[in-house]
């Protein structure tokens, strides 16, 4: 009696880490900006532009985005600019398949900024950058045949295949009228822009993907030379990628960044700045769970046979639940000295929370 067998691959996650990378940025201020009188803020955003794998190493490279804030040395007026370093790291991986495919997710870790002269300064970083490759194993299945009789009962079994990666960038522009409260705005510092967790709904082959998009601008008062306010804008926001890969997926779930972005003032109706027109893009990463089926015996010939066969017992990875939890966290700010009249602006940091 011949015996056939079938092979299933299934995924299987062979390496996960996490590295620090520091960087160092020695920069001059450029013809058009001021010189410092006094630094208020230096941030670090860094976007991973391209994950590989190959001869036994995983590599990131991206670009590490220097936003600084600061106070000019005339009429003690806020200036903002920024400046690109580009990085790559890469970390040796014990072992992996042939199809392995890389993630990395990569954020700032610690930052620092000393002022060398009014015109230069040094930026130093720490960027935590964590790796992960899923691969697939291999397994062999008894066949059967499910069109014709059988001396075998059989059953259907399901499991998650290889993750698949989808990639699109998106562009938004969008216009929205101050508040009563706001004064007009005579020239925008600077701006930024956060993303809430992505809903995402599956029709099809097409995945709609919808977030909010948080619109932070710190703008200097027309006609009022010194004097800051922060707006801050919710905008809703959604799109559309399309992809056979989605059809055949029952699970997804996506990572939208947001890239750049750009506000600046303009007119409404009755000719006054109260106008804030916010363009902004997002890069959209859509990872995709192929459920997968294969039918196998369940029972073969009874021990008194003189043909017996070996079995081994494999567990398949299977996603058994997925939830997101909301809460909220506060905390007492201390004394300042000078006390302040008003606070300008805040802003938090979140470094990654695992549970």
């Amino acid at each position: 009696m011949g015996i056939t067998t079938n092979e299933i691959l299934i995924p299987q996650r062979t390496f996960r880490t996490k590295v620090e990378k520091d960087l160092e940025f020695d920069t001059t201020l450029t013809d058009y900006c001021p010189d410092v009188a006094r630094l208020i803020r230096v941030d670090c955003t860094p976007f991973a532009e391209s994950c590989s794998f190959e001869n036994g190493k995983a590599t990131v490279n991206g670009k590490a985005v220097y936003d600084v804030l600061y106070e000019t040395d005339y009429k003690n007026r806020l200036k903002y600019c920024s400046f690109t370093q580009e990085f790559s790291q890469t970390v040796p991986v014990r072992a992996a398949g042939e199809n392995a495919s890389v993630i990395c997710d990569v954020k700032c870790e610690r930052i620092g900024c000393k002022l060398l002269s009014p015109r230069r300064l040094i930026i130093k970083a720490t960027l935590g950058a964590g790796f992960e490759l899923e691969g697939e194993s291999a397994l062999s299945v008894l066949a059967v045949n499910r069109d014709e009789d059988t001396f075998f009962k059989s059953k259907e079994v399901e499991f998650e295949g290889k993750a698949a990666f989808l990639e699109q960038s998106f562009r938004f522009a969008e216009s929205v009228a101050l508040l009563q409260h706001e004064k007009s705005v005579g020239d925008v510092v600077c701006a930024s822009v956060s993303l809430q967790e992505p809903q995402i709904s599956i029709s099809g082959d097409k995945a709609e993907i919808k977030s909010v998009a948080t619109v932070r601008t710190l703008c200097e008062e027309e006609s009022n030379e010194g004097s800051y306010f922060v707006s801050q804008k919710a905008l809703p926001i959604s799109f559309e990628i399309q992809n056979e890969l989605i059809g055949e997926s029952k699970r997804a779930s996506a990572v939208i960044l947001p890239t750049d972005v750009a506000v600046t003032p303009e007119l409404d109706q009755y000719g006054e700045s109260r106008v804030l027109k916010a363009d902004f893009g997002v890069k959209l990463t859509l990872k995709l769970n192929e459920q997968r089926q294969c039918a196998v015996a369940e029972d073969m010939f009874e021990r008194d046979y003189r043909s017996e066969l070996v079995f081994d017992e494999v567990a398949l990875p299977q996603l058994a639940l997925q939830t997101e939890i909301s809460f909220t966290a506060e905390g007492k700010i201390s004394d300042i000295t000078p006390r302040q009249e008003a606070i300008l602006d805040c802003y938090v940091r979140e470094n990654g929370v695992s549970a």
